[in-house]
């Protein structure tokens, strides 16, 4: 997506200096459906394998991943605060790159508030963005803000899917494969305690 090929750029053009660490954390109240016990398969570890971290923790792990390399070791706790379904809730991670660029993730599904923020944290500054919603992109340096608004596609999926056609076609390559989602799998599992 364009957004995310900007923050990309960003780091690619280094504003911000060496890259230190990554800061991921997402806060939503649980849904209506959550509240009234209505059966959902996003949180039924029979069918999704765990909860909403899993569902949407995929999509962020993949994308610092594009950013900044594979992140080779990884550990978190996990719990469910709130009852309201059979999955976590509440799961808290440290990880690490390959490059040694430290990560730490917060992620609760029964917050209060919305909150999604990854923060790319440098020696000059960082770059803080929005990984579902519309918020502007944020490059601070030397505690001067310069944001970037660039929205979502309308259809979301439709640049990944472009991507994923034209490579089949022969035309381009898709970021995105077997072994990206692989790789964002197996941080999710040893952040879970899996293996």
């Amino acid at each position: 997506m364009p957004r995310f090929l900007k923050i990309k750029s960003l780091i690619d053009e280094k504003p911000i200096g060496e890259i230190t660490d990554v800061k991921m954390t997402l806060r939503q109240p649980p849904t209506e459906n959550d509240l009234k016990g209505i059966e959902n398969w996003r949180v039924d570890p029979m069918i999704a394998g765990c909860g909403y971290f899993c569902y949407l923790d995929s999509h962020m792990i993949d994308l610092v991943q594009f950013y900044l390399g594979k992140i080779t070791s990884a550990h978190g706790s996990h719990s469910n605060v709130r009852g309201l379904y059979q999955a976590e809730d509440t799961v808290s991670a440290e990880f690490e790159f390959e490059t040694g660029i430290k990560g730490y993730g917060s992620w609760f599904f029964a917050a209060e508030e919305n909150i999604d923020q990854t923060e790319i944290i440098g020696k000059n500054g960082k770059i803080i963005y929005s990984n579902f919603s519309n918020s502007p992109i944020s490059l601070i340096i030397d505690n001067h803000l310069e944001q970037f608004e660039i929205s979502h596609p309308e259809h979301v999926a439709q640049p990944l899917i472009q991507k994923i056609v034209d490579e089949l076609l022969g035309k381009d390559k898709s970021p995105s494969n077997g072994i990206t989602g692989a790789s964002a799998s197996w941080v999710m599992d040893k952040i879970l305690g899996r293996i």
